[in-house]
This record gives structure tokens, sequence and C-alpha cells, in this order.
């Protein structure tokens, strides 16, 4: 019974954590579909991937140091690199298969998040019942508190900082410079990861708070960076939507809700508290083809593809319709 209690807690802290990230998304609601596929990617691939890799890795060490040795290289050297890498393959498929969706850095941040926040929710619910069968329903509850609150967000933020390269390579122009930012970003994911198992495991009680305020630090940062990319973002569709607006592709109205900062919300709920289902579901398609369209042209400000042109003609003309 207490396996199963630690599961289902376990998994309602993750689903308040998927909540959470979903909300970081303002703007453009990337696709429920692409959202879980990316969490699911943490919570299975990536964490087989990291248990057979450490296995082999794990197999020799014993051979060549003492037990202990061999436990503190396997936590602070092997998993920082190992884990890391596994979850950044989730990115790196969706920056190289699904560009479209792929929108800048704000997207990497939430992409990287998500895959944490999978990958946690299993190696929780593993250590949970690892500490089970050693100690008890005593044990479980430290673990539960240790992993769950106090370090609750760790893989969501090492992660993020990997798409915190990958989104900056997207927005960027140059590839060397893109490159550059996704190898800086991933090696400054394994760094925190490092530095927290290495001071948990042998830095004592000391180690674990030096690590809790590193660790909700370096999240908070994280939000300052999205909040600047909040306000970006919104700045960017004032612009380019306002464009529109003298073209004649989208009238006043529609330029005056999109342009508002809570906008959305107010539009969608009017028709919600109407009991319009159909009315909210054309306004919030209405309004991310609006959003897609802003970002579409600020890509193609930067970059100039032919594809990203067709894009937007191909956009308008589906607003133009969804107006009539």
């Amino acid at each position: 019974m207490e396996y199963l209690a630690a599961t289902l807690a376990v998994t309602v802290t993750t689903v308040a954590s998927l909540i959470l990230i979903w909300f970081l998304d303002r703007f453009e609601k990337d696709p429920v579909w692409l959202l879980g596929l990316v969490f699911l990617w943490g919570a299975v691939p990536a964490v087989i991937i990291s248990l057979i890799v450490e296995i082999v890795f794990g197999l020799p060490l014993p051979h060549l140091v003492d037990a202990w040795a061999a436990d503190v290289l396997m936590s602070t050297v092997v998993a920082p690199v190992v884990e890391e890498f596994a979850k950044a393959l989730a990115l790196l498929f969706v920056f190289a298969a699904l560009r479209h969706h792929f929108d800048d850095i704000l997207d990497g941040i939430i992409y990287g998040a998500l895959v944490g926040v999978g990958f946690a929710w299993v190696e929780d619910i593993l250590y949970l019942f690892g500490a089970g069968a050693e100690g008890g329903v005593e044990a479980m509850s430290f673990v539960f508190v240790l992993r769950v609150f106090v370090f609750g967000l760790n893989h969501a933020f090492f992660t993020a900082l990997t798409g915190l390269g990958f989104g900056i390579a997207k927005v960027v122009r140059s590839c060397w410079l893109g490159g550059i930012a996704v190898l800086f970003f991933f090696g400054a994911a394994v760094g925190a990861h490092f530095l927290h198992n290495t001071l948990v495991s042998i830095g004592g009680e000391a180690g674990v708070v030096v690590s809790f305020l590193v660790h909700w630090g370096g999240v908070l940062g994280l939000f300052l960076v999205v909040v600047v990319v909040w306000f970006t973002e919104w700045h960017w569709i004032k612009k380019e939507l306002r464009a529109e607006v003298l073209s004649g592709t989208i009238g006043e109205r529609e330029y005056r809700q999109v342009s508002k900062w809570f906008g959305r919300l107010g539009w969608e709920l009017r028709f919600l508290f109407a009991f319009d289902l159909g009315g909210f579901l054309r306004v919030r398609r209405m309004y991310n083809r609006l959003v897609k369209l802003a970002f579409l042209k600020r890509s193609y400000a930067r970059r100039g593809k032919e594809s990203t042109e067709r894009r937007i003609a191909e956009l308008r003309e589906r607003i133009a319709r969804d107006r009539r």
C-alpha cells in the first residue's frame, strides 16, 4: 500500500509541475501531443538509456577503485553526463525534425523542463521504492520530502539549461554561434547536475543546504529569463500584427484583444461563461493563428526563408477565412 501511495504522491506533484510549465508558454501554446511526447521521452527512453549506459560504465569501476569511490564517481561524474545527454536527445529531435514547433528561447526552456519532469517522475518513484525496501515508510517519507520538495525541480532546471542553448541557436543568425550556445548550456546543465550530486553525496548537511540554495537560485534565475522573453514576445506580437491591421488582414478589435497582456484569457472566458464551446474553440484557434503569424513574420525578418514566406501567406488566408 505504501508503494502505491508513494507513486500517487509523486504523480500528483508531477502533474502540478506540468501545469506550471504549461503556463510558462504565455502567448503561443505548443501542441499538447508534442508536449506529451517530450515529457514521455524523459520518463521512458531517457531513463532506459541512462540505466543501460550507467550499468555498463559501473561494472568495471569496483575493480579499479574501492566501493565508496566507485559510488561517488558514478554519482558525480557518470550520471550527470549520461542523464543530461539522454534527455537532450529529445530537444535535438524537436529542434531538427520539428523546427516549425520550435520558435524561440522560451520553447527551448519549456521543452527542456518537460523532459526533466518526465525523467524525475520515474527516477523519484524508483528512489522511493528503493528507500522503502531498505528503511520502510520512514525512509520513504524522508526521500520523498528531499527529492520532491527540497529538490523538486532539479531535473527540470538542468535540462531547461540545455533547452536554453537550443533556443538561442534558434534565434541567432550564425550557425556557429548557435552550436556554441548549445554546447555551452549543455555543459552548464551537466555542471549544475555535477555540483548538486557532489554536494549531496559528499558534502553532508552543509552540502545539502548549499545545493538547495544553488538549486532554487538557478530556478529563479531561469524564471527571470522567462519573464524577459515574455515581454519581448509581447512586443513582437504588437509590432508585427499592427502591420496586419494596416493591411486589412485583421481588424482593430482582434488586434486589441491579442495585444493585451491578458487578452487571450479575457477573450476565451467570455465564451466559456456563455457556455459557447464552439465560440471558445474558434477564438482559441484565431488567437493561436494570429500569434503564430507574428512569430513567423519575426522569423522571416531574421532569416528570410522562402518556406517561411509561404507559411505566412497560407496563414493569412486561413485567418481571412476564419474572420469570414
